[in-house]
């Protein structure tokens, strides 16, 4: 009888030991669930500088602060990433060589996961484009490219190859205008360079870039041709087609 009752005891403890641990990992896991729920995704922000009048300049977002410090800008022709916090967010541009003011200063309204290109153009940096991107997922051997035209006093204009100067890959492309992804095939051992020429709607060559495995990781990659500068002007004004490198 004594036996049996320390074996009822034993039972009985280690029933309440097992429902004691059974509470605890349910009260960890509902406690993870409802931490993770609350978690809030950032949006992505690349911001290129295509306003040759501006050839450094710093960018203030809820995730940038301090740039009157900073040493390092975005210099003409380049671009950086930023991740922001969802909603409605201020941001701010500043010359370089005038941090005192700011030369761009508006509120944006960006979603959880999203991605955006903040292009900053013009022949003043008031002229910016926010573009939110769909950007292809690319799982073969090949590299998707789009073209945008930010030259503010540029008429339409066309994007082709040199191997094939007469069939465009985008046509008519007008200021501000963006184009959707076309794809090309590429690999990181293939020695191929795609030269894409802006051209005028006779076929002047206005200006011109290369691209190829070795310049820009592109496999896999999609990029952005951006056509920047004057039409008619010379030195740090003059078009040139850069790139932009996206996911």
């Amino acid at each position: 009888m004594y036996k049996n009752a320390r074996q009822d005891f034993f039972l009985k403890f280690v029933r309440d030991i097992s429902v004691l641990l059974f509470g605890l990992v349910l009260a960890g896991s509902l406690i993870s669930c409802s931490k993770s729920n609350r978690i809030i995704s950032n949006a992505s922000l690349n911001v290129i500088n295509a306003a040759p009048a501006f050839d450094q300049v710093l960018i203030k977002t809820p995730n940038a602060n301090g740039y009157f410090n900073q040493l390092a800008g975005i210099y003409y022709t380049a671009s950086a990433v930023y991740n922001v916090p969802v909603g409605v967010i201020p941001v701010t541009v500043a010359n370089s060589t005038d941090t005192s003011k700011s030369v761009y200063n508006s509120n944006i309204t960006v979603s959880a996961g999203a991605i955006y290109s903040f292009f900053i153009t013009g022949p003043s940096v008031n002229d910016v484009i926010i573009h939110r991107d769909t950007i292809p997922i690319k799982t073969d051997s090949s590299v998707g490219v789009r073209f945008i035209n930010l030259s503010p006093n540029s008429a339409p204009v066309n994007i082709a190859l040199s191997s094939t100067p007469g069939v465009n890959e985008f046509s008519g492309i007008a200021y501000k205008t963006i184009t959707n992804y076309n794809s090309y095939p590429a690999s990181s051992n293939d020695p191929q360079v795609y030269t894409f020429q802006a051209t005028d709607d006779i076929g002047n060559i206005l200006a011109s870039v290369d691209v190829s495995a070795g310049m820009y990781p592109f496999v896999t990659k999609n990029l952005t041709l951006v056509l920047s500068g004057m039409a008619g002007a010379t030195g740090s004004n003059a078009l040139q087609l850069f790139v932009v490198n996206n996911f």
